[in-house]
């Protein structure tokens, strides 16, 4: 069962609520599209907004047919910067 609190899920948790591998979502990771927490001992503890994050990775590929370097288009470090950027230069009335 997956955790209430906020980093509290083991990599085989979670990879078993969420029907992908361990392995996947360590390539997920390399990509760039999780980061996860981790312990003193290099333990992932993912949380739910990582749990939340799978989920979109997963209809992505799976629903839409995303491969990996579409889905870091869109939801990546760098997509994600982007949109921080763009809602800073809206709110300042720059576009």
């Amino acid at each position: 069962m997956i955790g209430h609190r906020a980093t509290s899920n083991s990599i085989s948790t979670v990879a078993k609520a969420s029907g992908v591998s361990p392995s996947t979502l360590r390539l997920w990771e390399r990509h760039g599209l999780l980061s996860p927490n981790k312990t003193a001992r290099g333990h992932r503890r993912y949380g739910l907004g990582d749990l939340m994050r799978i989920r979109d990775i997963r209809r992505l590929r799976e629903v839409r047919g995303f491969n990996l370097a579409a889905i870091q288009t869109l939801i990546g470090p760098e997509a994600d910067a982007a949109a921080h950027n763009d809602v800073g230069a809206r709110s300042l009335g720059q576009r």
